[in-house]
């Protein structure tokens, strides 16, 4: 671009002084969400980040206190739900007013974020999480059921929704996470969720399934074709894409893409992942290449192990590529 004055123009994205950060943890402490959203406040300027999580089962959440501290959180209250986001709204005798609010939560706190608009400033709606999959004859049946399972775990109102171009996937997907579902610790949150929000849509061919995908609009896309990086041409309306076998969501729930609080259904169409301005929509993609499989899983299943184990004894559950093995999630 060729300069015609000497004026500058700059662009200054001030903050404001108090936020809040909210760390889910009713069901299961997500560590990540911590480095997620109180680190990248730190990074951009915030001089005072409060930060809160619910108790886990009447108690301190131990490891979640921790991250929240590690991650830079300058106060720390055990208190979550609606309660939380209204206390730090208006503020009270014992707890801060805020001027902005952030982070994932359930329906009720995305409810009450967006009720409270206006007295506070928000991130976006990032309510239940939301996953689909678009799958050829070339995806492991195994592999898309342990994938969808890992996301319709997080609640029971937690959609998990296969699209596929192959009525022998799909229906072995089917079979299979009936399966997974009697050996996993986490079968009475993630049986409701699969049984009330479960789909498996087949489709025509990959144009169509791309299609119907981008009118679903969700947060966590995971593409398991022989070519995955076309969905980068043939979608745009996703908070996150995962492309092929070597990626999986649950990597981007705890340490790969640039935030994993995400816009939900339409809002990605409108809205971008936390803590982008939400003027310009923004997506982002992850291939992750062979190599980096094994330091990645590892990290990931650090996060992992603060949770419950999910698959049996262990909390890993290995599945085969062509080219390599692969620990999944």
């Amino acid at each position: 671009m060729e300069r015609k004055t000497s004026t500058l123009l700059f662009r200054i994205i001030p903050c404001t002084d108090t936020q809040l950060r909210y760390i889910p943890g009713g069901r299961y402490p997500l560590l990540a969400s911590a480095h997620m959203t109180i680190l990248t406040a730190k990074v951009a300027g915030v001089k005072k980040v409060v930060a809160c999580t619910p108790p886990a089962a009447g108690k301190i959440p131990n490891a979640t206190v921790a991250a929240m501290h590690l991650a830079g959180a300058d106060e720390i209250f055990i208190l979550g739900g609606v309660q939380a986001v209204a206390a730090m709204a208006v503020g009270t005798p014992t707890v801060p007013k805020v001027d902005f609010i952030a982070g994932p939560g359930n329906a009720f706190v995305a409810e009450a974020k967006r009720q409270l608009f206006g007295e506070i400033g928000i991130d976006l709606f990032a309510g239940p999480t939301e996953v689909l999959i678009v799958a050829d004859e070339t995806a492991d049946p195994f592999m898309v059921a342990t994938d969808l399972l890992s996301q319709a775990e997080h609640g029971p109102d937690s959609p998990a929704v296969l699209i596929t171009t192959s009525e022998e996937v799909g229906k072995r997907t089917i079979e299979l996470c009936a399966e997974l579902l009697e050996g996993l610790v986490t079968a009475p949150i993630a049986s409701v969720s699969w049984r009330d929000f479960g789909e498996v849509v087949l489709a025509g061919d990959l144009d169509e399934a791309y299609t119907i995908a981008d009118k679903y609009a969700y947060e966590h896309v995971q593409i398991l074709t022989a070519q995955p990086r076309e969905a980068l041409e043939k979608m745009q309306n996703y908070g996150a894409l995962f492309l092929g076998p070597m990626t999986c969501v649950s990597y981007g729930d705890k340490v790969s893409t640039q935030n994993h609080v995400l816009c939900l259904t339409v809002t990605s169409q409108l809205t971008s992942y936390h803590p982008s301005s939400a003027l310009e929509p923004t997506t982002f993609f992850l291939p992750w290449a062979p190599r980096d499989t094994p330091a990645v899983c590892g990290w990931a299943s650090s996060f992992g192990r603060s949770r419950t184990r999910r698959f049996g004894t262990r909390n890993r559950v290995a599945s085969w590529d062509s080219s390599a093995a692969v620990l999944r999630g």
